[in-house]
């Protein structure tokens, strides 16, 4: 025997035959078949008073079969109802599902004006903040880059982008957004530069070395010996001087300059040999010098040292592998970067205050508003003062030059031993200077000596 395949209110497939007078498959006439979309129930007659449900028989086999009846393959009853027929009329009581249920002219009324009252709030709170995304202008990113870690707390660049960052983004109200790039995450010195340059990122703190190649002219500022310290150092870049180098330089550049950094204090000289007490112990000794700044090779040469070209990226490798013997840097850098773990001696010489120089792409920077140019030029001389009062409170204290020179020796210089360096390193800079920069670069120097000397005074 075949079985009935049952869902739902209709039954599918062909029904085995119960009489050798049925066909095996029957015909689409048949009582039997019925499509998937028709209910077998649906096409039953209503049943008569008196009689249980029943189904029309099929011909010649007799009177139709109760509900109680049983198939049989003679001349009896020949068929019964299939089982989901049997569970549909005892559920629904009639051969027939019952009508759906009649809705009023109001009740139909009232549920279509609700629709159309909550697609029209969907369609206005869409167009309204449709709106409100066109009327709303982006948040300007500004990408920064430095050299130094951005956690170092003792460091006055990592702390000026800190501040930077944090000011700007408030006084704006966050229609400004600064990203950071520490650590020469995107190169060295001059390859942060040409990446503002190009507008790659917007804005870097550069040292003199990596701004040199773009700019000559600020060589002029790496006179070593020549300020005698941090507070001559302020007044000379923050006051009429700086300010005429930065108008200068963004005149032959494509830099706009947001002011002069302090680089975490003075520079000294490490190294791995020996102490150095005169310049005469600098004799022999491989130096780490910057790419392209002639100015520092003729200091070096001047102590009676050699230089050797070192990008700032790869400055501790060098160090740790001997291909330099000794560098010059402020003590919070050399901290910062471990040089201490290669180093052996310090000499606190604090011969050069050479400052970071805060570039901004000047197409990016002119294209702001000018509400946003202010917040910008705001933010990096608040900055810039906070550097440099870290630093300062930095080398006060117990890991400032105490823990320096706690972990490598230190030898102090007295002034008759700065003057004898400054004797061998003064004339050999400012003619190389000279040399390189012509008629200019004599102005030049000129006008930071006289600043210095205005000021120390």
């Amino acid at each position: 025997m075949w079985k009935r395949r049952c869902g739902g209110n209709s039954c599918f497939g062909p029904l085995a035959p119960w009489s050798r007078r049925e066909p095996r498959f029957p015909s689409r006439s048949s009582s039997f078949w019925r499509p998937a979309t028709r209910p077998i129930v649906s096409s039953w007659p209503a049943p008569r008073p008196g009689m249980p449900h029943s189904r029309p028989m099929a011909p010649g086999n007799g009177p139709r079969p109760s509900m109680g009846s049983k198939p049989s393959n003679g001349n009896g009853p020949m068929t019964a109802l299939p089982p989901c027929s049997w569970a549909i009329a005892k559920a629904f009581g009639t051969g027939r599902p019952p009508p759906p249920p009649k809705r009023s002219f109001d009740s139909t009324l009232s549920r279509d004006m609700a629709m159309i009252t909550r697609n029209a709030l969907i369609l206005a709170m869409f167009v309204l903040g449709l709106a409100g995304r066109v009327q709303a202008e982006p948040a300007v990113e500004i990408h920064l880059a430095h050299s130094q870690r951005q956690t170092s707390a003792s460091d006055a660049v990592s702390v000026t982008a800190a501040a930077f960052k944090d000011i700007l983004e408030s006084q704006s109200n966050g229609a400004v957004i600064v990203r950071m790039h520490p650590e020469s995450r995107l190169g060295g010195n001059r390859e942060m530069a040409k990446l503002v340059e190009h507008n790659v990122i917007q804005t870097a703190l550069i040292t003199v070395g990596g701004v040199a190649p773009f700019y000559p002219m600020v060589a002029v500022t790496q006179v070593p010996f020549l300020i005698p310290d941090r507070a001559v150092a302020r007044q000379v870049y923050d006051g009429p001087f700086g300010q005429a180098l930065a108008a200068d330089m963004a005149a032959k550049t494509g830099f706009e300059i947001l002011g002069f950094a302090d680089p975490s204090g003075f520079q000294i000289i490490t190294n791995s040999s020996r102490p150095i007490v005169s310049a005469k112990d600098m004799a022999g000794l491989k130096i780490r010098a910057v790419p392209g700044f002639s100015a520092l090779d003729a200091m070096i040469r001047g102590m009676g040292a050699t230089p050797v070209k070192v990008s700032s990226k790869e400055e501790r490798n060098a160090l740790s592998s001997g291909v330099v013997d000794g560098q010059s840097n402020p003590a919070a850098i050399i901290l910062a970067q471990r040089f201490d773990d290669v180093q052996k001696f310090a000499t606190l010489t604090n011969h050069l205050y050479s400052p970071y120089v805060w570039v901004f792409n000047q197409d990016a920077f002119r294209g702001l508003s000018p509400e946003i140019q202010s917040h910008i030029r705001a933010a990096a001389t608040k900055a810039i003062a906070l550097g440099t009062k870290a630093a300062e409170d930095w080398e006060n204290s117990e890991s400032g030059i105490r823990l320096l020179c706690h972990r490598l020796k230190c030898q102090d210089l007295d002034a008759a031993r700065r003057a004898e360096f400054a004797a061998v390193t003064q004339p050999v800079v400012l003619e190389r200077l000279q040399d390189n920069l012509g008629p200019d670069g004599q102005d030049w120097i000129t006008r930071f000596q006289d600043a210095v000397a205005k000021k120390a005074h």
